[in-house]
Protein backbone atom coordinates (compact mmCIF):
# COMPACT_ATOMS: atom_id res chain seq x y z
CA UNK A 1 0.00 0.00 0.00
CA UNK A 2 1.04 3.38 -0.73
CA UNK A 3 2.04 6.18 1.21
CA UNK A 4 -0.90 8.61 2.00
CA UNK A 5 0.18 11.84 0.96
CA UNK A 6 -1.29 15.08 2.88
CA UNK A 7 -1.25 18.23 1.80
CA UNK A 8 -3.04 21.37 2.76
CA UNK A 9 -3.12 25.32 2.03
CA UNK A 10 -5.31 26.58 0.46
CA UNK A 11 -7.45 23.00 0.82
CA UNK A 12 -7.10 19.89 2.65
CA UNK A 13 -6.18 17.62 0.25
CA UNK A 14 -5.01 13.32 1.14
CA UNK A 15 -4.57 10.34 -1.11
CA UNK A 16 -2.41 7.41 -1.50
CA UNK A 17 -0.85 7.92 -5.07
CA UNK A 18 -2.63 6.16 -7.88
CA UNK A 19 -1.57 3.69 -9.98
CA UNK A 20 -1.42 4.35 -13.27
CA UNK A 21 -0.24 2.87 -16.75
CA UNK A 22 0.72 4.34 -19.50
CA UNK A 23 -1.10 3.51 -22.95
CA UNK A 24 0.10 5.79 -25.23
CA UNK A 25 3.68 4.32 -25.06
CA UNK A 26 2.53 0.79 -25.94
CA UNK A 27 3.18 0.24 -29.46
CA UNK A 28 1.18 -2.32 -31.18
CA UNK A 29 4.15 -5.09 -32.02
CA UNK A 30 2.53 -6.56 -35.10
CA UNK A 31 2.58 -3.69 -37.06
CA UNK A 32 5.55 -1.99 -35.70
CA UNK A 33 7.30 -5.41 -36.81
CA UNK A 34 5.38 -4.46 -40.44
CA UNK A 35 7.85 -1.71 -40.71
CA UNK A 36 10.43 -1.58 -43.10
CA UNK A 37 12.26 1.27 -43.06
CA UNK A 38 14.61 1.93 -39.91
CA UNK A 39 14.19 5.55 -40.10
CA UNK A 40 10.05 5.41 -40.27
CA UNK A 41 10.16 2.93 -37.64
CA UNK A 42 12.61 5.69 -34.95
CA UNK A 43 9.68 8.44 -36.48
CA UNK A 44 6.99 6.32 -35.22
CA UNK A 45 8.76 5.02 -32.09
CA UNK A 46 10.01 8.80 -31.34
CA UNK A 47 6.23 10.39 -31.74
CA UNK A 48 4.78 7.24 -29.27
CA UNK A 49 7.13 8.71 -26.81
CA UNK A 50 7.20 12.41 -27.61
CA UNK A 51 3.55 12.70 -28.39
CA UNK A 52 0.61 14.03 -25.21
CA UNK A 53 0.25 10.99 -22.70
CA UNK A 54 -2.72 9.23 -21.94
CA UNK A 55 -2.97 6.75 -19.00
CA UNK A 56 -5.25 4.21 -17.63
CA UNK A 57 -6.02 3.31 -14.03
CA UNK A 58 -5.31 -0.04 -12.49
CA UNK A 59 -8.21 0.59 -9.65
CA UNK A 60 -10.52 3.45 -8.80
CA UNK A 61 -8.52 6.35 -6.96
CA UNK A 62 -9.41 7.82 -3.98
CA UNK A 63 -8.39 11.61 -2.90
CA UNK A 64 -10.06 13.75 0.15
CA UNK A 65 -10.85 16.90 -0.32
CA UNK A 66 -11.92 19.75 2.23
CA UNK A 67 -12.43 23.63 2.36
CA UNK A 68 -13.62 23.77 -1.14
CA UNK A 69 -15.87 26.64 -1.71
CA UNK A 70 -18.30 24.05 -3.03
CA UNK A 71 -19.38 22.16 0.21
CA UNK A 72 -21.30 19.30 -1.77
CA UNK A 73 -17.43 18.51 -3.10
CA UNK A 74 -15.75 18.44 0.47
CA UNK A 75 -15.42 14.69 1.25
CA UNK A 76 -14.08 11.99 -0.56
CA UNK A 77 -13.85 12.00 -3.95
CA UNK A 78 -14.24 8.64 -6.20
CA UNK A 79 -12.65 8.52 -9.88
CA UNK A 80 -13.60 4.80 -11.02
CA UNK A 81 -11.00 3.14 -13.53
CA UNK A 82 -13.78 2.53 -16.08
CA UNK A 83 -17.35 4.30 -16.87
CA UNK A 84 -19.82 2.82 -18.07
CA UNK A 85 -17.99 -0.85 -18.50
CA UNK A 86 -15.08 1.88 -20.63
CA UNK A 87 -11.87 1.99 -19.56
CA UNK A 88 -11.21 5.79 -19.21
CA UNK A 89 -8.26 7.57 -20.35
CA UNK A 90 -6.54 10.33 -18.76
CA UNK A 91 -3.98 13.01 -20.30
CA UNK A 92 -2.51 14.63 -17.28
CA UNK A 93 -3.63 17.79 -18.05
CA UNK A 94 -3.28 17.50 -21.95
CA UNK A 95 0.09 18.81 -21.86
CA UNK A 96 1.54 18.69 -25.41
CA UNK A 97 5.15 17.46 -25.83
CA UNK A 98 5.41 16.54 -21.85
CA UNK A 99 9.44 16.02 -22.03
CA UNK A 100 9.39 20.02 -23.80
CA UNK A 101 6.94 21.71 -21.92
CA UNK A 102 8.23 20.15 -19.03
CA UNK A 103 12.28 21.68 -19.65
CA UNK A 104 10.39 25.28 -20.20
CA UNK A 105 8.89 24.97 -16.69
CA UNK A 106 11.48 23.28 -14.61
CA UNK A 107 10.00 20.00 -14.73
CA UNK A 108 6.82 21.78 -12.78
CA UNK A 109 4.39 21.06 -15.45
CA UNK A 110 4.72 16.97 -16.01
CA UNK A 111 1.79 14.90 -16.80
CA UNK A 112 2.51 12.37 -14.00
CA UNK A 113 4.00 15.40 -12.05
CA UNK A 114 2.00 17.18 -9.59
CA UNK A 115 -0.32 18.61 -11.80
CA UNK A 116 -1.53 14.36 -12.25
CA UNK A 117 -3.75 14.43 -9.27
CA UNK A 118 -5.90 17.63 -9.86
CA UNK A 119 -5.55 16.54 -13.64
CA UNK A 120 -7.24 12.89 -12.76
CA UNK A 121 -10.46 14.42 -11.35
CA UNK A 122 -10.46 17.21 -13.94
CA UNK A 123 -10.50 14.33 -16.61
CA UNK A 124 -12.67 12.67 -15.50
CA UNK A 125 -15.56 15.36 -14.59
CA UNK A 126 -15.12 15.89 -18.19
CA UNK A 127 -16.28 12.13 -19.38
CA UNK A 128 -19.00 12.29 -16.45
CA UNK A 129 -20.21 15.80 -15.25
CA UNK A 130 -20.56 14.39 -12.32
CA UNK A 131 -18.25 12.46 -9.64
CA UNK A 132 -19.22 10.56 -6.22
CA UNK A 133 -18.68 12.19 -3.41
CA UNK A 134 -18.66 9.95 -0.29
CA UNK A 135 -20.87 7.50 -1.35
CA UNK A 136 -23.16 10.31 -3.33
CA UNK A 137 -22.72 11.26 -6.85
CA UNK A 138 -23.05 15.28 -7.42
CA UNK A 139 -23.22 16.84 -10.21
CA UNK A 140 -20.48 19.43 -11.18
CA UNK A 141 -20.46 22.36 -14.10
CA UNK A 142 -17.52 23.60 -15.80
CA UNK A 143 -16.40 26.14 -13.98
CA UNK A 144 -16.83 25.05 -10.77
CA UNK A 145 -14.68 21.58 -12.20
CA UNK A 146 -11.85 24.24 -13.30
CA UNK A 147 -11.68 26.09 -10.09
CA UNK A 148 -11.49 22.06 -8.18
CA UNK A 149 -8.75 21.67 -10.78
CA UNK A 150 -7.18 25.05 -9.87
CA UNK A 151 -7.59 25.11 -6.12
CA UNK A 152 -6.04 20.93 -5.91
CA UNK A 153 -3.06 21.67 -8.52
CA UNK A 154 -2.37 24.92 -6.05
CA UNK A 155 -2.15 22.43 -2.71
CA UNK A 156 -0.66 19.73 -4.23
CA UNK A 157 2.14 21.63 -5.84
CA UNK A 158 3.01 24.19 -3.73
CA UNK A 159 2.86 26.77 -6.46
CA UNK A 160 0.86 29.64 -6.56
CA UNK A 161 1.79 31.41 -10.16
CA UNK A 162 1.68 28.61 -12.36
CA UNK A 163 -1.38 27.13 -11.45
CA UNK A 164 -2.79 30.04 -12.69
CA UNK A 165 -1.81 30.37 -15.71
CA UNK A 166 -2.30 26.48 -16.00
CA UNK A 167 -5.85 27.30 -15.39
CA UNK A 168 -6.28 30.22 -17.79
CA UNK A 169 -5.36 27.43 -20.57
CA UNK A 170 -7.78 25.33 -18.92
CA UNK A 171 -10.62 27.89 -19.08
CA UNK A 172 -9.74 29.12 -22.53
CA UNK A 173 -9.87 25.90 -23.68
CA UNK A 174 -13.78 25.96 -23.03
CA UNK A 175 -14.13 27.34 -26.17
CA UNK A 176 -12.17 24.40 -28.63
CA UNK A 177 -12.89 21.39 -26.03
CA UNK A 178 -16.36 19.53 -24.60
CA UNK A 179 -17.47 18.67 -21.20
CA UNK A 180 -19.56 15.74 -21.07
CA UNK A 181 -20.72 16.16 -24.89
CA UNK A 182 -21.85 20.00 -24.59
CA UNK A 183 -19.22 22.39 -25.81
CA UNK A 184 -18.41 24.87 -22.98
CA UNK A 185 -20.02 28.63 -22.36
CA UNK A 186 -18.76 31.51 -22.57
CA UNK A 187 -18.53 32.84 -18.97
CA UNK A 188 -17.60 36.09 -17.72
CA UNK A 189 -14.37 34.16 -15.94
CA UNK A 190 -13.85 32.97 -19.72
CA UNK A 191 -13.78 36.13 -20.91
CA UNK A 192 -11.38 37.77 -18.33
CA UNK A 193 -8.99 35.07 -18.84
CA UNK A 194 -8.84 36.21 -22.66
CA UNK A 195 -9.07 39.69 -22.14
CA UNK A 196 -6.03 38.80 -19.86
CA UNK A 197 -3.99 37.02 -22.62
CA UNK A 198 -4.26 39.45 -25.02
CA UNK A 199 -3.33 42.29 -22.61
CA UNK A 200 -0.72 40.34 -22.18
CA UNK A 201 0.20 39.72 -25.47
CA UNK A 202 -0.05 43.82 -25.89
CA UNK A 203 2.11 44.54 -23.66
CA UNK A 204 4.70 41.88 -24.66
CA UNK A 205 4.33 43.41 -28.08
CA UNK A 206 5.24 46.96 -26.61
CA UNK A 207 8.06 45.64 -25.12
CA UNK A 208 9.25 43.70 -28.01
CA UNK A 209 7.86 42.21 -31.00
CA UNK A 210 10.63 39.17 -31.18
CA UNK A 211 9.61 38.35 -27.76
CA UNK A 212 6.13 38.09 -29.00
CA UNK A 213 6.93 36.36 -31.62
CA UNK A 214 9.07 33.67 -30.11
CA UNK A 215 5.83 33.19 -27.33
CA UNK A 216 3.45 33.12 -30.37
CA UNK A 217 5.89 30.51 -31.91
CA UNK A 218 6.08 28.33 -29.19
CA UNK A 219 2.96 28.08 -28.14
CA UNK A 220 1.23 27.37 -31.47
CA UNK A 221 4.35 25.61 -32.31
CA UNK A 222 4.29 22.88 -29.62
CA UNK A 223 0.81 22.73 -30.60
CA UNK A 224 0.96 22.05 -33.95
CA UNK A 225 3.97 19.59 -33.48
CA UNK A 226 2.04 17.63 -30.76
CA UNK A 227 -0.84 17.43 -33.38
CA UNK A 228 1.45 15.45 -36.06
CA UNK A 229 2.80 13.59 -33.45
CA UNK A 230 -0.78 12.22 -32.56
CA UNK A 231 -1.20 11.59 -36.29
CA UNK A 232 1.99 9.36 -36.81
CA UNK A 233 1.99 7.40 -34.03
CA UNK A 234 -1.99 6.87 -33.94
CA UNK A 235 -1.82 3.92 -36.26
CA UNK A 236 1.05 2.09 -34.82
CA UNK A 237 -0.71 2.28 -31.05
CA UNK A 238 -1.99 -0.96 -28.84
CA UNK A 239 -5.58 -1.98 -29.70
Amino acid sequence: MSKLEVYKDPLDVSFEMPTVRLVSMEPNKEKMKAIKSPVWRRIVSWSLATRNRKFVLDRCFKVKVDRFPDARLNGELIVPAQLNGKTIQFDGASIPLPWFVAALSGNALRPLGSVLIPSIVHDYLFESGSIDVGGEPQKVDRETADQLFLEMFRTVSGMRVLPWITWGAVRAGAILTHYKGDRGGVTPGLLLVVVAALLLFYLLSLWSKTALVTVLFLLFGVWFLDLIMGVIAAPYQAD
